[in-house]
């Protein structure tokens, strides 16, 4: 995914924060000059495309942070919570369109889950992949609605659900 492509996917994170649609996107695209054609190219599923870019540019900001493989899952969650602060009420109206779109976002989320893994040198199989779904998924729904001091109910959850699911 190319650097501008990126950064726009991110921006329109930050626009959409009142709701995940094809009109916010089409709403996007025309306040930043991108034509319906270069909109089509970029974002075939719409909305949905722009979530996989999302995502996609969380897991490359997550692999630059730990070349040489990371200390933990809490750690990776606890990042990512962190590096997306800014992004939290959009990150909120994205899960509320993943409910309409299971399959999309359990795909979406298994690729990062095995990115997860990886960089904590665990074997991605489908076992892990699935659990870590599972918490990563709970955790995130947690941090959404998190307003306790330094995200201790985050922190809390995330290591919780890592402990049930045996990820830790």
């Amino acid at each position: 995914m190319s650097a501008d492509r990126q950064t726009l996917s991110r921006a329109f994170a930050a626009f959409a924060a009142k709701g995940w649609t094809e009109a916010t996107l089409r709403a996007f695209c025309n306040q930043q000059s991108i034509s319906d054609e270069q909109r089509r190219a970029w974002w075939p599923n719409g909305v949905r495309s722009v979530a996989w870019d999302l995502n996609a540019a969380a897991d490359e900001e997550m692999e630059r942070r730990w070349p040489e493989g990371a200390p933990s899952l809490v750690a990776i969650f606890e990042q990512r919570f962190k590096s997306n602060e800014s992004l939290r009420a959009s990150v909120g109206q994205l899960a509320r369109s993943d409910l309409f779109h299971p399959f999309n976002t359990i795909s979406r989320t298994a690729e990062t889950a095995r990115r997860m893994l990886a960089l904590c040198k665990f074997r991605p199989n489908f076992w892990r992949v699935s659990r870590l779904v599972i918490a990563y998924s709970a955790t995130v729904l947690v941090w959404i609605g998190d307003r306790s001091e330094g995200g201790a109910r985050t922190k809390r959850a995330g290591g919780a659900f890592l402990v049930f699911l045996g990820l830790r």
